[in-house]
């Protein structure tokens, strides 16, 4: 069983993975690769950051680093 840390407990988390679906990008149609990615925040910025996981960690890290931005 997977152990969850106190930041997937936290409010701000749940409500994020709740309100954010995880969507499934497929790289190539005839390929089992995807992309596992959580697309938020306004459509007209024209300089998104994306975050490449697991370059740098996982949306669980991202989420941390964000919500200290925050």
């Amino acid at each position: 069983a997977k152990i969850m840390s106190a930041l997937s407990k936290s409010d701000e988390y749940t409500s994020f993975r709740r309100s954010v679906p995880l969507q499934r990008l497929a790289l190539d149609p005839n390929s089992d690769n995807v992309w596992l990615v959580y697309d938020t925040g306004p459509k007209s910025v024209r300089c998104p950051l994306i975050c490449l996981a697991p370059a740098s960690g996982t949306a669980d890290t991202f989420f941390k680093q964000l919500l200290g931005l925050s």
